[in-house]
């Protein structure tokens, strides 16, 4: 089944992926990232590549085949990946953080004002680790840091009234359901998309298309759900609608090589459109020169 077949190819192509072979790379390798981030940030300085987009620009960047997902210094990263609206918003919310601790050891005396002190500590160190690592992506890691800094804003403050204001707790409700819809919804959706797979390959065809929707839905901004979808649509024989959803994959995430990649391998594997899947396949190895599976792909030999 075609279906089976295609699973083999973009699971093991997703393992790859999410495999960082390079977390604890060498000092020389992080500079390399850092310029790569550099680069990313100087061709999109206003709005940044994306969030969560350092892995294409590396790609584009990088002068070998070692891979990694990471910038490895976060106000590089908000800088590469959100621009400059991204670094001041993340730069301004940290240095309030700063002041607000420092101005509560200013509120406290005794005991007190040594436990603060204590807990400060924790954001300016969680901000100096930050220039060598990645530590924004770990919640086990900033949410302490940030619950502290927050309980630091608060200590030695007067008790403040705030009354029945049903406004300010709609919205703080909001927001927090924003943010664990955020935090979830991705999660979930990676999920369902490996159930797609696994109705595609027990034959469940229709159950796959639904489970892949699905996932597009929940993270319409990630390729993984349409790629599970057009393989679903590919063993159903649709064709065509299974072409559509590889376009549109590539329409979504025009500079990530697997999107093209996945487009061109579909197009020469299934309808045998080789002078155009040569071209997709080309534009996946301009966007990642050094991978060994683009050039093989290409007939053409790989030393990594």
């Amino acid at each position: 089944m075609r279906g089976c077949r295609d699973r083999r190819r973009v699971g093991s192509r997703q393992s790859a992926r999410r495999h960082d072979r390079s977390r604890l790379g060498s000092l020389n390798n992080r500079w390399g990232w850092w310029k790569e981030a550099w680069h990313g940030f100087a061709g999109e300085p206003l709005g940044g590549t994306g969030a969560g987009s350092f892995e294409v620009v590396h790609r584009k960047f990088r002068d070998s085949n070692v891979d990694v997902r990471e910038t490895h210094n976060v106000p590089l990263q908000f800088a590469s990946e959100t621009g400059i609206v991204g670094l001041a918003l993340w730069a301004g919310a940290m240095a309030a953080g700063l002041v607000g601790a420092w101005r509560a050891l200013g509120r406290l005396a005794g005991d007190e004002r040594e436990a603060a002190l204590a807990l400060g500590i924790a954001l300016p160190a969680f901000l100096v680790h930050g220039l060598l690592d990645y530590d924004w992506d770990f919640v086990a890691l900033a949410g302490p840091v940030l619950f502290v800094t927050g309980f630091l804003l608060a200590a030695g403050r007067e008790p403040v009234r705030v009354g029945r204001h049903y406004v300010w707790v709609v919205a703080v409700g909001l927001v927090a359901w924003a943010a664990l819809y955020s935090i979830a919804a991705p999660r979930v959706a990676a999920t369902r998309v490996d159930d797609a797979y696994s109705e595609i390959e027990g034959g469940s065809l229709d159950k796959a298309v639904s489970e892949a929707k699905s996932a597009h839905s929940l993270n319409p901004l990630s390729i993984e759900p349409l790629e599970a979808w057009a393989s679903a649509e590919e063993g159903a024989g649709r064709l065509a609608r299974a072409r559509e959803l590889y376009a549109q994959a590539v329409d979504l995430q025009p500079l990530n090589w697997t999107s093209w990649y996945e487009l061109g391998l579909y197009d020469r594997e299934v309808l045998g459109h080789d002078e155009v899947a040569a071209r997709e396949l080309r534009r996946a190895l301009e966007l990642d020169p050094h991978n060994c599976q683009l050039l093989k792909a290409l007939g053409r030999a790989c030393t990594g």
